[in-house]
């Protein structure tokens, strides 16, 4: 039967013949036969048997669906000729065969006939056997399922048709087989144990609607709605099983409908039976209901878990995605779930184990909660590790986490896994997982699998190290799309997606594992990556922000024992000559901010490297990208304390010259943030003794050099934003300055002093507020305009203020800016 064609006597026969093996040999016999079945239905070759390619098999052998000739004339006449006088000539053309009128050919034309006859020959080959095998394995099955006991056979059965011709072959599987498909579906319903009469034809068309095959079901079963259809089964059903579970053949014919049910989510729309409309109990969800009365059938046979002829995989998949998908659902389906493992206590297999480890992978914390309760009473021994598992046992901050990490070590511990680099290789790709939970939980698992390594942990970090770093180049990718030599684009390079969140995770993997490090080689390993490898310099923010974090953590860790083999690593790369670029600045940056926090750990001995790493700090501070200058006045502080007092005022002069009177914008704002950074490390103390305070008053009354007042200005800025609350006093005095600095006539002078009063504002403390009002009020009596426009953009900085300040101050500013609004001045 397997090697005959399916239209002669002996496929008849060999039928007959399978019905009389069933009937002697039993199930086993059977499942052998089924095996050739799903042989025969192969949803690889059905798949790709296109419409185009029916049509050729259909035409009749010798002649030529596609006429290549006509075409190449169309080609060659450029859309010169009209349609209709190419359909007159293919009309004669046809017309002479008719009556017996050779064509003639070119030897061109010949050769290109001969190339479409091979072609064509080819495709009819293919799509008849994919036609032949279909034919067979259906009328195979059908054959089986009328001799055989059907709880051994209906669930190989089902999936053959379901899974393979149905769901497989596509639209390919309804072309070539037509109803056979639906005469088979009735075969395998008349063999559902079980299940009421009436409700066997109607399921077997539910599936089959469901699915796309509506073509092949009779006309009649289609008048009926999908959702008026699946509605009326399932309560039938939903009261039948609660008073009697099916048997597993009924079942196992069943389950196809379910499964497609909680794909589609149910058929139907919310519709109100009555006038209540705020009333819940008078809206009508069929769909709703359709999923709800599945899992309470599920639940109904969850207690059958123990026979080998019920579905369990299939149960246990389907729960878990009806629990991952409908919230209403979940506890049911826990419930259910974990019964079924119960009562397949040491009957379960690896297909049933790896179900319920798949659904760990979920991103809903209580489906993975509901999985590690049910993996309870499954058997893990044969396993040497699992990703998905240790995955969990990651899991931290939330209650609901934590308890999934007790849970998954737990069955660790008890099943006796182990704990490798293999592991790690494992549950590196959950790192792009599409759920942050389960990508955050993916990097604190990779450094809790180092932890716990014991003797290997030093191997285990040079692994998981290499291990992500290859991983990151992986997984960054150029978003331009690629061209061939030919010039044109090399197909699937358009349209990249920036994976960015799993690179975020591979950063978050290794903050996790930066304390962990063993050696000074694995540190200079990771900060060379950082820096030389232009890690800190990538395009994502984000990334840029977990990679910084992530060396910022392993100088942090080790810089105290391991500095003397980091810092040359910084130091080769400010030493190379600047490219101009945005990386640039990002991977400066982040050295700057590297640097800065290992100078902190440099032993006692070592003042004079202190000092070098002040002064390179300071070099970089004319950088033209403000956040490279935040982050050296964030390094400078604790490293200002411990230099010399003739470095530290021969730094601060040199900073203050930058700020005053540097050519440039970045130097004079570097040169604000390095003084602010400066002061903050050695207190307001240097402030006074270095006169800095009469220096920017000095600078702010220049009127000739517009320069100057600008970085007097900057200045005030970074060290009220720095100092904070420290600095007020100094604040209050500045204040009348300030307002005359709103109205001086250069553009940027004015722009950095509204700058400048956001920030005050922003620092300043409800005494402080209490100070300054009076000025900013009593300039709006003032006469010059300047003056009074000055006072008007103070008040409005106090929106900068903290909302307890704010609240205070504004029943006295809103009545005096509302009489300004009668000034006759436009400014």
């Amino acid at each position: 039967m397997v090697n005959n064609d399916t239209s002669t006597a002996m496929f008849a026969a060999a039928t007959s013949l399978v019905k009389d093996l069933v009937f002697i040999g039993g199930d086993f016999v059977a499942l052998q036969l089924l095996a050739f079945a799903r042989e025969d239905i192969d949803p690889t070759k059905l798949v790709a048997v296109s419409a185009e390619d029916i049509e050729v098999w259909q035409t009749p052998a010798g002649q030529l669906h596609f006429d290549p000739v006509l075409s190449k004339e169309a080609e060659r006449n450029n859309g010169k000729k009209k349609e209709e006088q190419l359909w007159a000539e293919q009309l004669e053309r046809e017309i002479a065969l008719k009556k017996g009128h050779a064509r003639k050919f070119t030897k061109e034309e010949l050769a290109l006939v001969e190339q479409q006859h091979v072609k064509e020959n080819e495709i009819r080959a293919r799509v008849d056997s994919s036609h032949k095998g279909l034919h067979r394995g259906l009328a195979l099955i059908r054959a089986v399922v009328n001799y055989s006991v059907a709880s051994a056979c209906m669930l190989e059965s089902m999936q053959i048709v379901v899974e393979r011709a149905i769901i497989g072959g596509k639209s390919a599987s309804e072309r070539l087989a037509g109803p056979e498909i639906y005469t088979t579906m009735l075969a395998l319903s008349r063999v559902a144990d079980g299940l009421e009469a009436g409700l066997r034809a109607p399921i077997a068309v539910g599936i089959l609607r469901a699915r796309g095959f509506t073509g092949v079901v009779p006309a009649d079963w289609t008048r009926e709605s999908m959702e008026d259809l699946v509605t009326r089964v399932y309560y039938r059903l939903r009261v039948s099983c609660e008073a009697q579970a099916l048997p597993a053949a009924g079942f196992n014919f069943l389950l196809p409908l379910m499964k497609v049910t909680a794909e589609a989510g149910g058929w139907g729309r919310k519709a109100k039976r009555g006038v209540e409309e705020h009333d819940e109990y008078a809206v009508m969800d069929h769909a709703a209901e359709q999923l709800t009365m599945t899992v309470d059938i599920l639940g109904f046979h969850a207690h059958f878990g123990q026979s080998e002829d019920m579905p369990r995989r299939e149960m246990i998949e389907l729960l878990v995605k009806l629990m991952a998908e409908q919230a209403m659902l979940l506890p049911a389906c826990r419930a259910s779930l974990v019964r079924l493992a119960e009562a397949m206590e040491g009957t379960d297999g690896p297909a049933e184990r790896d179900a319920l480890i798949a659904g760990l992978a979920r991103a809903d914390s209580a489906v993975r909660n509901a999985c590690l309760a049910a993996l309870d009473f499954v058997d893990l021994t044969e396993l040497d590790h699992s990703a998905e598992l240790w995955l969990n046992v990651g899991g931290t901050g939330a209650v609901a986490l934590e308890e999934n990490a007790v849970l998954a070590r737990a069955l660790w511990t008890d099943n006796g896994l182990e704990i490798g680099s293999e592991l790690i290789a494992d549950i590196v790709p959950f790192l792009n997982h599409q759920a942050l939970e389960i990508r955050s939980c993916a990097a604190r698992s990779i450094a809790l699998s180092v932890k716990d390594a014991g003797e290997d942990q030093g191997d285990l970090v040079s692994a998981a190290l290499a291990l992500l770093q290859d991983t990151y180049g992986r997984w960054y990718i150029s978003l331009e799309p690629e061209y061939d030599r030919f010039g044109l684009v090399v197909p699937g390079t358009q349209h990249r997606v920036d994976i960015a969140e799993a690179r975020v995770a591979v950063g978050d993997a290794l903050l996790h594992l930066a304390p962990l490090l063993t050696s000074a080689g694995q540190v200079r390993d990771l900060v060379h990556f950082l820096v030389h490898k232009r890690v800190l310099g990538e395009r994502s923010e984000a990334v840029r922000s977990a990679m910084l974090a992530a060396g910022a953590q392993a100088v942090a860790s080790h810089g105290a024992k391991w500095s003397d083999d980091v810092l040359p690593v910084l130091e080769a790369f400010l030493a190379e000559r600047d490219e101009g670029t945005a990386a640039y600045d990002y991977i400066r940056e982040g050295v700057v901010v590297l640097l800065g926090r290992l100078a902190q750990h440099l032993p006692p001995t070592a003042e004079a490297r202190v000092a070098d790493a002040v002064d390179q700090l300071v070099a970089t501070l004319p950088t033209p990208a403000e956040a490279v200058q935040s982050a050296v006045a964030e390094c400078l502080p604790p490293l200002a304390k411990r230099i010399t007092d003739d470095h530290f005022t021969r730094v601060v002069a040199a900073i203050m010259a930058n700020a005053l009177t540097g050519e440039s914008y970045s130097q004079r704002r570097g040169g604000a943030y390095g003084l602010a950074g400066m002061i903050k490390g050695r207190g307001l103390a240097a402030l006074k003794k270095l006169q800095i305070i009469d220096q920017l008053r000095d600078a702010c009354d220049d009127k000739k050099v517009y320069q100057r007042r600008q970085g007097a200005l900057f200045a005030f800025e970074t060290l009220s934003a720095t100092m904070g609350r420290l600095f007020e006093p100094y604040i209050i005095q500045f204040i009348p300055t300030l307002l005359t600095l709103f109205g001086d006539s250069n553009a940027s002078v004015r722009e950095a002093a509204l700058d400048t009063a956001r920030v005050i504002m922003g620092n300043i403390s409800g005494h402080g507020v209490k100070l300054i009002l009076p000025s900013a009020l009593a300039g709006l009596e003032n006469d010059q305009w300047r003056t009074k426009k000055g006072s008007v953009e103070m008040l409005g900085a106090m929106a900068y203020c903290a909302p307890k300040q704010l609240s205070v101050s504004l029943p006295t500013i809103v009545p005096r800016i509302i009489d300004v609004l009668t000034d006759a001045h436009g400014q």
